[in-house]
């Protein structure tokens, strides 16, 4: 899977959760943080992300991940 269609994948579950945010605003250089997500929101993505690419990543390796390229690349390593 590309890194693009995992971004993909983290557009649609962030918007699940934020209905009114603009789709250019969740690039790999942004945070779910600065995007207004809250720390239960993003768990909630993360999670969902895990179920629909149906892998298995501990939430403790998601801690100290500054931005979205940092988790998509984390995605991609577990999926290779």
């Amino acid at each position: 899977m590309s890194r693009s269609e995992i971004l993909n994948v983290l557009r649609e579950k962030v918007k699940d959760i934020l209905f009114d945010v603009d789709e250019n605003t969740i690039t790999e250089e942004a945070s779910l943080k600065e995007l207004g997500l809250n720390s239960i929101d993003r768990s909630d993505v993360l999670m969902d992300m895990c179920d629909e690419l149906d892998i298995r990543i501990s939430m403790i390796e998601f801690a100290g991940l500054k931005n979205i390229g940092e988790i998509i690349s984390l995605f991609e390593s577990k999926l290779n």
